[in-house]
């Protein structure tokens, strides 16, 4: 077995390995992250798809096989994120009374600088608040600010993945 026959095995199986991670239901860093790079995994199929064809044939038809399969995979979770795609928001016009104001941040949960948010938030006035990587700190540093929406949804952890939503729109839950 020539050496590019095993760094062409290795980079497939790197590949499908990546794709199986992103299906896993976790929370632990290294098995999120895959969910990322999908645009790049993609393109990684394709050209191994391509690379495949010069591996022996009884070993050809599976890999180019499996290379398909995340390529199909990726490319589905990919196309959302093209102008191919259907919008799924229409974007407003210049008339104010059909604009909606967003403001999410990510409040880096060691972060102390709890005024500059509070001011951020007064001064944008949104109609959609997402704060990501709240804690207990934060909930209560920032207290006064989301009741100043009539929806609030709390979810407040120390582990890097609490969060706080408000808004001023109908909501139903």
């Amino acid at each position: 077995m020539t050496l590019s026959a095993i760094a062409l095995r290795l980079v497939g199986a790197a590949i499908v390995c990546a794709t199986v991670l992103s299906l896993v239901p976790s929370s632990r860093w290294w098995v999120r992250m895959w969910a990322f790079p999908r645009l790049h995994i993609l393109l990684l199929s394709l050209a191994m798809i391509l690379a495949g064809t010069a591996l022996p044939e009884n070993q050809r038809v599976a890999f180019i096989s499996l290379m398909v399969l995340t390529a199909l995979y990726q490319g589905r979770k990919v196309f959302a994120f093209t102008p191919l795609a259907r919008a799924d928001v229409a974007v407003p016009g210049g008339d104010d009374r059909n604009t909606l104001k967003m403001l999410a941040s990510n409040v880096l949960m060691e972060d102390d600088n709890h005024a500059a948010l509070n001011d951020l938030i007064s001064l944008s006035a949104p109609d959609v608040l997402l704060l990501a990587e709240t804690n207990e700190v934060w909930d209560t540093a920032l207290s006064e600010t989301p009741s100043r929406f009539p929806t609030v949804v709390r979810h407040v952890t120390d582990n890097h993945y609490g969060m706080i939503f408000a808004t001023h729109l109908e909501t139903r839950r």
